[in-house]
């Protein structure tokens, strides 16, 4: 964390598009805006939008505002995001979920920092002075290798990358963050008292959190408001209690496990593409390890499953439809095993 605050120092002062790697959860709009907040840009605004947040009809409109008439119900003008952040920066989360269609318009957008509004008349650009700092949870090389993101907006927005770790990764600052939410919410909830117990706090340093900061936050929130004073390891939600308990069995003994099998055919006649290998071995054995679960863990809802996995539900999702296309791939190779 620290290696990444100086990363966030030493490019915070420039105009160099910085995109913020990570899972959901860990963090990335507060990286944002403490980026904007150090930077030259800090007197202007910060102007957030969630890329998959919007229907595909609205992100244009959106993105660069309309006039009066421009399309049913479109009763005045309104200016668009990239307006709004004029002297100031944009913020794009989760870059990674719009469709081609806007990516192609975003980019001339970053590219010439011009933007056309909706049934604007006016056939000369509006020249704007913003910067942009994107988010994403996804792998966006990949993206760019499957064709679902433009390789050029991909390089456009990845002047400087920036990987926020899970927090699984970072098991030393659990009790820190943990600390930090309690005392907010005892001033929310006007409980002074509130404590962690020791057996709470062994506890979240066990979880994997598979949602991160933010899922450690809801879980500190809703065990304060379970008790007045102490919170017990018994205040916690059900949904960390159940993942706790399935981890507890799984320390007592060896358990069902997954035997990940590669058959990977390759011609070395013609060159080779390490990177695509190592790409679709990895989505290969991923399939496996998800249609396994499936079947061990057949009781858990998709929410649940995402946790279980370490996803979020968005990436799992994405692992379903690979095996909904691929029903002949590796999870048909996948052994599970005592």
């Amino acid at each position: 964390m620290r290696s990444i605050w100086r990363l966030v120092k030493r490019f915070a002062g420039t105009d160099i598009p910085l995109l913020l790697e990570g899972e959901t959860g860990t963090g990335k709009e507060l990286f944002a805006k403490a980026i904007h907040q150090l930077s030259h840009r800090s007197s202007g605004p910060f102007a957030p939008l969630n890329c998959a947040g919007l229907p595909e009809a609205l992100l244009e409109s959106e993105l660069f505002g309309y006039e009066r008439g421009a399309f049913t119900g479109a009763a005045g003008t309104k200016p668009g995001l990239f307006e709004f952040a004029d002297g100031g920066t944009v913020f794009l989360d989760e870059v990674g979920e719009l469709p081609l269609q806007a990516q192609a318009k975003l980019l001339r957008a970053v590219e010439t920092r011009s933007i056309v509004r909706l049934g604007s008349r006016q056939l000369r650009p509006k020249v704007l002075d913003f910067r942009v700092v994107s988010a994403t949870n996804r792998n966006l090389e990949e993206a760019v290798r499957r064709g679902e993101f433009r390789r050029d907006l991909y390089h456009r927005l990845s002047g400087v990358v920036i990987e926020l770790p899970a927090l699984r990764e970072r098991v030393g600052d659990v009790e820190h963050l943990a600390r930090s939410f309690l005392a907010r919410y005892r001033e929310v909830y006007g409980k002074p008292r509130l404590e962690l117990a020791p057996a709470t706090l062994e506890a979240f340093q066990r979880s994997p959190w598979p949602g991160n900061v933010r899922e450690l936050e809801h879980a500190v929130a809703a065990a304060a408001a379970a008790t007045d004073a102490v919170i017990e390891p018994q205040h916690l939600g059900p949904q960390l209690r159940r993942r706790l308990a399935r981890m507890g069995e799984d320390a007592a003994g060896p358990g069902p496990r997954v035997e990940i099998r590669v058959r990977y055919p390759c011609s070395l006649a013609t060159p080779v593409d390490l990177k695509q290998i190592k790409a679709e071995i990895a989505r290969d054995a991923e399939a496996q390890v998800v249609a396994a679960a499936r079947r061990l863990h057949h009781d858990l809802t998709r929410e649940e499953l995402a946790q279980f996995l370490a996803v979020d539900a968005k990436t799992l999702r994405h692992m379903l439809r690979f095996l909904q296309r691929a029903p002949a791939a590796a999870p048909r190779e996948a052994g599970v095993s005592a």
